[in-house]
């Protein structure tokens, strides 16, 4: 039997998973049996999709496992509920297209799977940024989640240098912290295809941290990680201090200093909802809400924004080609994206309207300082 044709099967028998998935998720209670079958499943999808070459499922299936463990089945709000249903719909879009050979509509499918992070990620009142942890030994990567979910910080953990770079060619982070001792990939190996190919996390700081000394001349010169941590007895008070360095955001003396009216166009409510909120908490800022290139053109002209927010993929809209539309009003624009390489930056840089991209889960604490570092 041919490899292409075990890759079609495994096609067909996965949507008996995904419907058994969504008739749990439909339950009004989950019993600890069924809680996990439900993980064994995504499991099983974790794995089988790398096997399979299949690593958008693969990807899909980090992030839902991601979700359901930063979360109480027994207490699911309705919005929760939702959330799990579209992971659903996704998977089954995503297989549909993989039995078609067709991968146009994966960056569409990552910017969703962002918007999800992003409310995730908003749940926490401290939330400080995504990081990926990469340890073999649970023991540690235990350890390190703990120290960081602490301080805020939205954490994953990954067990060997492969399937972490995998989730960081697919997943935005921004930041790596993870062990010199790694099956598949080790941490040099993997610190050095990061930063070393061209990807959506190519440049974020890399922590490694080593019980070992002199490191660095381990790693190649153009690819040394951004910070080594000693696995001593001051190892938290290490890992807190490299936090500090890698997210102290540069504070705005005023409001003058960056945009007072900001337009937003995106249509997703809990999105509008979540960025306008989060740009409120400045003072004397105001934001407005487009939906479509129609309302956006409108708000340009009736509400005269400083700057324009733009999210990349609307309802049968895409952010690029509103961007062109708006372009007669000369007023700075700036996209908000979970998938930054669907963005034909070199062309966009041909006007000087476009001012940049800002990735999504954004900090809501942070996101109008980053939106006055581009201006």
């Amino acid at each position: 039997m041919s490899l292409k044709t075990l890759k079609n099967d495994y096609l067909v028998s996965i949507n008996e998973d995904i419907d058994k998935l969504q008739s749990l998720f439909l339950k009004s209670k989950i019993s600890a049996e069924e809680e996990s079958c439900i993980f064994r499943i995504i499991h099983s999808i974790k794995g089988s999709g790398a096997t399979y070459d299949f690593y958008m499922l693969s990807t899909i299936a980090h992030q839902l496992e991601d979700f359901l463990a930063n979360n109480n089945f027994k207490s699911l709000t309705e919005d929760e509920k939702d959330c799990l249903l579209k992971f659903i719909d996704i998977l089954t879009l995503v297989i549909n297209d993989y039995s078609k050979n067709d991968t146009k509509n994966f960056d569409h499918y990552l910017n969703v799977l962002s918007n999800i992070q992003q409310l995730e990620a908003s749940k926490q009142e401290y939330y400080g940024g995504k990081i990926l942890v990469v340890d073999a030994t649970t023991t540690m990567g235990n350890l390190l989640k703990r120290t960081l979910e602490e301080k805020g910080y939205q954490c994953s953990i990954s067990k060997n240098g492969l399937s972490a770079f995998n989730r960081l060619v697919n997943e935005k982070y921004d930041a790596v912290f993870t062990s010199l001792n790694l099956e598949i990939l080790d941490g040099v190996s993997l610190t050095s295809a990061l930063k070393s190919t061209s990807n959506i996390n190519s440049n974020i700081p890399v922590a490694v941290i080593s019980a070992s000394t002199n490191i660095e001349s381990r790693f190649p010169v153009h690819s040394r990680p951004d910070y080594i941590i000693s696995k001593d007895d001051n190892l938290i008070e290490s890992i807190n201090n490299t936090l500090e360095k890698i997210f102290t955001e540069s504070h705005l003396t005023s409001k003058q200093d960056g945009p007072e009216r900001i337009l937003y166009v995106e249509d997703d409510p809990k999105m509008q909802k979540l960025f306008k909120l989060s740009i409120q908490k400045t003072e004397g800022v105001e934001v407005e809400i487009a939906t479509d290139k129609k309302s956006a053109i409108e708000k340009c002209k009736q509400f005269k924004p400083d700057i324009i927010i733009l999210d990349q993929y609307l309802k049968n809209e895409k952010g690029e080609d509103i961007f062109i539309e708006l372009l007669d009003f000369n007023i700075p624009i700036i996209f908000l994206t979970g998938s930054e390489g669907s963005i034909d930056v070199e062309k966009l840089k041909n006007h000087s309207e476009f001012k940049g991209i800002i990735t999504k889960p954004f900090r809501p604490a942070a996101i109008y300082n980053q939106i006055c570092q581009f201006i």
